[in-house]
Order: C-alpha cells, then sequence, then structure tokens
C-alpha cells in the first residue's frame, strides 16, 4: 500500500518538475535518474534486505547494519575519486557537478533504505514503509514546489538534480530522528565478519542488481539512440504504469507466507491453487487498467505536456500483466526452497533485455523499447511456466 501511495506522490514530483524543464530537460533528469537507481543498489549490496531477513541472526545485525553504512561510505567515496581521476584525464563525458550529484544522491538513498531496514527488523512494518517509500517522495514534492514558486534561474537539470539530492539528504535526517539506535547500532567489525556479511548477502546483491540494471536499460538506450523527449514520455508512461506493477509485487510478498503455510500443510498442490486464483484476479485488474489507459492514457500524458500516444503506456500495463506472472512464480520457486531458479530468470531478463533493445531502440525509437519490454516480459512468463511444469510436473 505504501509502495503504491509513494508511487503517487512520485508521479506528483514528475508533474512539478515537468514544469520546471522542458521535456528535454525532463528526460536528461530520468537518464540521470537511473544511475542513481543502479548505484544505489550497488551502494546498499543487498545488505537492507539481508538486515530484514536476518531476524534469527540476533546481535550480529549490528554488525551486519555497520558493514552497510561503512561499505556505502566507501563505495561513495570511491565513486569520486574515479569520477575525479576520469575527469583529470579528461576521459569523463557531462558536467562533473552532475555526476557528483548523482553520486551524493545514490549514497543518501542507499543510506535511507539501510537505517528503515532496522524498524522493519523491530516489527514496526508501517512506520518503517511510511519512511522508506512515503516521506522521500512527500518532502521532494514540497522542495519542487518550492522551486516553481521561487522560479530558480539557470540549468534546469542542474536545479532538478539539485533539489532530488537536497531532498534525499532532508529525508535522511528525518529517518535518522524518527528510526531510534539508527547511528547507535554501530559496532566494531573485523575483516572476517565484513568478509562473511558480504559473502552472506551476495546472492540477493545479484539478484537486485541483475533487476535494477534491467529496469533501467530501456533509460539508457533511449538516453543513447533516442531524444531526450523520448526518455521523458517513456519516464512518464514507466511511472504510470508501475503504480500496477507495485500492486502485484505487494500482493505477491502478502501472498508468500500464505505458500509457505499451504506447504507445510498441504504441499504444492494448495499453493499451486493459491497462485492461479491469484493470479487470476491481478490479470483482471490489470486488463481493465490497460482498457482504461486506451481511453484516457492520452488525456493523461497530455497533462504531462508530452506528445505521445497512450499505447505506450497501454504496453507498458500489458508487460506488467506477464511480469506478475513472472513474480508469482518466483515466489513459489523461492517457497519450494528453489531460489536459484528465480536468480536464473533475472538473468535471462537481463540479457534478453539488451539483446532486444539495442537494435530496437537505435532502429524504432521508443515504440521499439516498448515492444522490446513486452516481448521479453512475455518470453520470461512461459519460460516460468515451463520450469514449474519440468521441475514439479504439474
Amino acid at each position: 500500500m505504501f509502495k503504491v501511495l509513494g508511487a503517487l506522490f512520485t508521479m506528483a514530483v514528475i508533474y512539478v518538475a515537468g514544469k520546471i524543464a522542458s521535456a528535454d530537460g525532463l528526460g536528461a533528469y530520468f537518464y540521470y535518474f537511473s544511475f542513481i537507481v543502479m548505484l544505489s543498489c550497488l551502494m546498499r549490496f543487498g545488505l537492507d534486505i539481508f538486515i530484514v531477513q536476518g531476524s534469527q541472526c540476533g546481535e550480529k545485525i549490528s554488525a551486519v547494519y555497520t558493514v552497510g553504512l561503512a561499505y556505502s561510505t566507501c563505495v561513495a567515496v570511491a565513486s569520486c575519486l574515479i569520477l575525479f581521476f576520469l575527469y583529470y584525464l579528461k576521459i569523463g563525458k557531462g558536467n562533473i557537478s552532475i555526476w557528483l550529484l548523482v553520486v551524493l544522491s545514490a549514497y543518501f538513498w542507499s543510506l535511507i533504505d539501510l537505517i528503515c531496514s532496522l524498524d522493519w527488523l523491530r516489527q514496526k512494518h508501517i512506520k518503517s514503509s511510511l519512511l522508506k517509500y512515503s516521506m522521500f517522495p512527500v518532502v521532494h514534492l514540497i522542495i519542487y514546489l518550492n522551486v516553481v514558486l521561487i522560479d530558480l534561474d539557470g540549468d534546469k537539470l542542474v536545479v532538478l538534480l539539485v533539489t532530488l539530492t537536497s531532498s534525499l539528504i532532508l529525508a535522511f535526517m528525518l529517518v535518522v530522528i524518527v528510526v531510534e539506535g539508527s547511528l547507535k547500532n554501530l559496532v566494531r567489525v573485523s575483516g572476517s565478519q565484513i568478509t562473511d556479511t558480504l559473502s552472506s548477502s551476495s546472492v540477493i546483491f545479484a539478484e537486485n542488481i541483475l533487476t535494477m540494471v534491467t529496469a533501467n536499460l530501456p533509460v539508457i538506450f533511449l538516453g543513447g539512440f533516442a531524444s531526450a523527449e523520448a526518455n521523458a514520455v517513456y519516464g512518464v508512461a514507466r511511472r504510470l504504469s508501475n503504480v500496477m506493477g507495485f500492486l502485484s509485487t505487494s500482493a505477491v510478498r502478502v501472498i508468500t507466507p500464505v505458500f509457505a503455510s499451504c506447504r507445510s500443510q498441504s504441499g504444492k498442490s494448495e499453493i499451486l491453487n493459491q497462485k492461479k486464483n491469484m493470479e487470476n484476479l491481478l490479470s483482471i485488474v490489470m486488463l481493465g487498467s490497460a482498457f482504461m489507459s486506451l481511453l484516457f492514457g492520452q488525456a493523461v500524458l497530455d497533462a504531462f505536456g508530452l506528445a505521445a500516444s497512450s499505447w505506450i503506456l497501454t504496453l507498458l500495463l500489458l508487460a506488467h500483466l506477464f511480469n506478475m506472472r513472472v513474480a508469482t512464480n518466483t515466489a513459489f520457486f523461492q517457497v519450494m526452497s528453489r531460489p536459484l531458479l528465480g536468480m536464473n530468470l533475472a538473468i535471462l531478463s537481463c540479457i534478453g533485455s539488451a539483446l532486444l533493445l539495442w537494435p530496437l531502440s537505435a532502429n524504432a525509437g521508443l515504440y521499439g523499447v516498448v515492444v522490446a519490454i513486452l516481448i521479453v516480459s512475455i518470453i520470461l512468463a512461459y519460460i516460468s511456466n515451463v520450469m514449474i511444469f519440468q521441475v514439479y510436473k504439474v
């Protein structure tokens, strides 16, 4: 619920950002934002999820949390040093201040996620979810509204990134104040503890980074082969469709414990029945949203000042329909103690997206990217169903 709420606030942020910058400026912002998301994932190294899943570790959690904060800081410092070195050698492209803002934003984003994971571990799920998914977009929206009122001059891309970084820093300060012991849970750790912690979270990190790279490949390819305006259209349409994507993700998270309970009581046949019922319900909701996008999608995109067909949004919603089936199948694999099958799907998704996006984005631009996303989603849904049939003979 909070993830969907955060997505709605994010759409409000993007709407106001569109008033600050042109379509080209908004497209460039989405391009750099994709690097912020991937770098933030690298800085967390899956340790935020490892903390949430590590309630059985007891006193070791403080060590994991300490390693997480230290690792994020080291990656941020190393990234800045690499940037300075590249620009010193005159290899770096673009404005170095923009890339420094990217690193700084990713760093504070990773810290927010790590700190919120502590509250989740303490069973404060509502507060943790509210802080993680809703507080930052609200702070970001407030700062953007002030920027609109002040009407700042200068490079609009820099203005957007500066407000983004400022929002993350302010959100981080609020999280530190609200989350009890966020800076007191730091302990002295040994080299072996650091190695063991990073090794334990490496599988989570690998799956996360593959997912993040796959999700942001379209933005990167559009930035390389198409116009910034095409990136703006895709960025807005993707975030609108993500509301449905977050709905399916939340539903899968809710149903996973039910799967686990069914496994201990009734076996895999009951799990598959529960999975089928959920897929049917979500399919109806998503097909309905895709139909509504055909009717009203054009008006929504026009409201953001973007000249694009509603078919862009409709095709992305249909892609989420197939991604939902991949997500439910992956949850089934995890409950049946076969997580590597889910990892194989993530690898296939990343490779398949790269192979299709390269030629289609170069030759067909935005429509090529959206078609590639839909094709990959259909193929993965089919492969995941085949995996279930071959492994479990159902």
